[in-house]
C-alpha cells in the first residue's frame, strides 16, 4: 500500500478513493492497528475543527445582529438561546 499521508487519509474518509484503493485500506485498517488510530485521530479532530467553525461564525453573526438591532430584540434571537453564547 501507497505510504499513510494525510492527503490519502482525507481522500479515504472522505470516501474519494477508487472502490479497489479503498478496498486495500480498508484491509489494512482491519489488521493494522497504527493506521486505524491514525484515521480515527484524523476523524475527531476534522469534527473538532468543524465545531470550533460553528462556533467563530455563530459569533460573527451575532455581532452583526447585535450591531443593526436593539438590546431588547437580541433578547429573542434564536442564535443567543442555546448556548448563550454572546459576542
Amino acid at each position: 500500500m501507497k505510504k499513510y499521508s494525510t492527503k490519502n487519509i482525507d481522500r479515504y474518509i472522505h470516501n474519494e478513493m477508487a472502490q479497489s484503493e479503498k478496498q486495500q485500506w480498508d484491509k489494512e485498517r482491519a489488521s493494522n492497528r497504527q493506521i486505524d488510530r491514525e484515521i480515527n485521530l484524523y476523524i475527531e479532530i476534522e469534527k473538532a475543527l468543524k465545531e470550533k467553525e460553528i462556533l467563530l461564525l455563530r459569533k460573527a453573526l451575532l455581532k452583526i445582529i447585535k450591531k443593526s438591532s436593539s438590546t431588547e430584540e437580541n433578547e429573542n434571537c434564536p442564535l443567543c438561546e442555546p448556548s448563550g453564547i454572546t459576542a
